[in-house]
């Protein structure tokens, strides 16, 4: 499951490291302060389009806001939304930290309907053994079901 208090913390962060308060924050997102500390502590999540004016505000990428929170034991649904909103560069970026380890490989199941070009980076990972075969085996049972389908 997304960990949004683990995003909550990201964003408080961010926030005070930029000099804000919650409440300069949520002007600037034509917010209320109340739903910025639901964000900070994890108790509501913003929806994409707050996700974008977040990102702008911190000037940082779309994913790194992503991956602040990044899922865990396979639940993916949040991550399958916002891909598609993410730019080539973000999606990468991603694929390089599955392939580094600094993320969950099961990764690859969401990004694959997006990321045609990484395959034979993702592929080239696991011949290294740097990512396990059932890396593999997801790539091989979305391909199937593409080609079924």
């Amino acid at each position: 499951m997304f960990d949004t208090k683990k995003f909550g913390a990201f964003i408080a962060h961010k926030r005070k490291n930029a000099n804000l308060t919650q409440s300069e924050l949520a002007e600037k997102l034509n917010l209320t302060r109340q739903a910025i500390s639901k964000y900070e502590v994890g108790d509501s999540f913003p929806d994409i389009s707050v996700l974008i004016q977040i990102a702008g505000i911190f000037n940082i990428a779309l994913n790194e806001l992503i991956v602040s929170g990044m899922p865990a034991n396979g639940d993916y649904r949040l991550l399958e939304r916002i891909i598609p909103f993410l730019d080539a560069g973000s999606k990468e970026a991603i694929i390089i930290k599955i392939i580094e380890g600094e993320s969950d490989w099961r990764l690859i199941k969401a990004l694959l309907p997006h990321m045609e070009g990484a395959v034979q980076l993702l592929e080239a990972a696991v011949l290294e053994g740097i990512l396990p075969n059932e890396a593999l085996d997801i790539m091989r049972d979305y391909f199937l079901r593409e080609r079924i389908g």
